[in-house]
């Protein structure tokens, strides 16, 4: 009766490392998942606010100075990066449509570097 208890604690002994190195081995690798994740996100945080004050400083040489400039972002499932611009100031508001319209397509050079995003901008008027 001895050795059968012995062969039932060696065997719970092994069960319980084989499930504890698997555990770990999935922890490590959630964690490090994680961190390529939060690199890759700290990344485009960089690129946006880039491209914030990018805007902002062309606006600003266009004579809209301390204009409303806000930037929305959606990720979908894949990844994919839609971004939207919407610009916002008095002088844009009292802009014949020709102008707004040619500034609107300057503003569309404005983007950064990356194969999966998208950036539409556009004008908020109170008009």
């Amino acid at each position: 009766m001895s050795r059968r208890i012995v062969k039932n604690v060696r065997f719970c002994l092994i069960t319980l490392a084989v499930v504890l190195a698997a555990s770990l081995a999935a922890v490590f690798t959630v964690y490090g998942s994680g961190r390529a994740e939060a690199a890759q996100e700290a990344r485009y945080r960089s690129m946006e606010q880039g491209l914030l004050r990018d805007v902002r400083a062309f606006l600003e040489e266009a004579g809209c100075r301390d204009g409303g400039v806000t930037l929305t972002r959606v990720v979908d499932g894949q990844g994919n990066r839609a971004y939207t611009v919407t610009v916002h100031h008095r002088r844009i508001d009292r802009m014949e449509q020709g102008e707004r319209e040619e500034l609107l397509q300057q503003l569309e050079g404005f983007s950064f570097p990356a194969a999966n995003c998208t950036f539409t901008y556009h004008f908020l008027l109170t008009e």
